[in-house]
């Protein structure tokens, strides 16, 4: 299989992913507190990528055209970019907040942070547009209410949780920055 088409088939994943977690949920649930809002945030997180990338799908093309303003439907937001973004940047986040998340109580209010972002994206393009976009409804039904959960619940002695919500607050301006600044250029 070329890498091209591994690049595609993540979202695929995400499904596999999401259904997994259903499975699990009241394992997880036993668990509790901070552990069990961390995993409801991974949950919506992959449930919002399917919508967005798979069923009904659409966003790489929404982004790219109506979110960046670029002419190309596949630039500047590749499928290796939604890959690292989607996969690395938010499956990564979400485990080490899962797994780290004790300990480092940064972790749980980043995710929930950025999710209350990606949220923001979605529901404030879809405002200013008048238009549905792809990932709105997971974003508002989801995204929203697990990302106030979960940074309600993050804990954190010193400036940890404000650390983390800054940094998970910044991510969704920073990636939109990147991708409109490399709108203008041809490379990946």
């Amino acid at each position: 299989m070329s890498q091209a088409a591994a690049l595609k088939r993540w979202p695929a994943a995400a499904a596999v992913g999401a259904a997994a977690c259903l499975v699990l949920a009241p394992r997880a649930r036993r668990r509790g507190g901070r552990f069990f809002a961390t995993y409801l945030a991974l949950l919506a997180l992959l449930i919002h990528q399917v919508e967005e990338w798979l069923w009904p799908g659409g966003f790489q093309e929404w982004f790219n055209r109506f979110a960046i303003g670029s002419p190309r439907a596949d630039f500047p937001l590749t499928d290796r970019q939604g890959f690292a973004v989607n996969v690395v940047g938010g499956w990564g986040s979400a485990a080490a907040a899962l797994a780290f998340g004790g300990r480092l109580e940064a972790l749980p209010a980043l995710v929930g942070a950025s999710h209350l972002a990606n949220a923001g994206l979605h529901i404030g393009l879809a405002v200013r547009q008048r238009r549905a976009n792809p990932g709105l409804r997971s974003a508002a039904a989801l995204l929203l209410p697990t990302g106030s959960y979960l940074l309600a619940r993050a804990g954190g002695r010193g400036g940890q949780r404000a650390l983390g919500a800054i940094a998970g607050a910044a991510t969704i301006p920073g990636l939109l920055l990147r991708f409109r600044r490399g709108a203008g250029s041809r490379r990946d």
